[in-house]
């Protein structure tokens, strides 16, 4: 039960009726956004996600060649976790970001821009990778 100490109201959890729950202990991680602006050097960009929901923005950028997005995930990151990854690509330049995961290093997605515009990428933390929404 959360209460507004300015208003005075009151909100509470309503647990879904899942018959698979039934007996069991469920976790429900808290739900938390975050916002990450890092810097692009050498085509490549590192983050560390620990949100059940963080933006990943880019910026506006030229980019000559493809740029990496180094994701290290913090050590409690729940499945079910989103990333999103915003970048607008530059007058003349397509941009490829290829989202790398920290556990070996693979490229878990591809993310493609044109010339011009904005692209925002949604993925989701399946427990094991990042996988892209489609």
């Amino acid at each position: 039960m959360f209460i507004n100490k300015k208003n005075g109201a009151s909100y509470g959890f309503v647990a879904p009726e899942i018959e698979a729950d039934k007996g069991k202990d469920v976790k429900v991680p808290f739900p938390t956004f975050g916002i990450l602006t890092p810097t692009i050097s050498s085509n490549k960009a590192e983050v560390t996600v620990e949100r059940t929901t963080t933006l990943v923005d880019l910026g506006s950028t030229a980019l000559a060649a493809a740029t990496d997005v180094d994701v290290t995930n913090g050590a409690n990151l729940p499945a079910g976790a989103r990333l999103m990854v915003k970048f607008t690509c530059g007058e003349s330049t397509d941009a490829v970001f290829n989202v790398k995961v920290n556990l070996a290093g693979e490229t878990c997605a591809e993310l493609k821009g044109v010339a011009k515009e904005t692209v925002c990428y949604e993925l989701v933390w399946t427990g094991s990778t990042w996988q892209l929404l489609r």
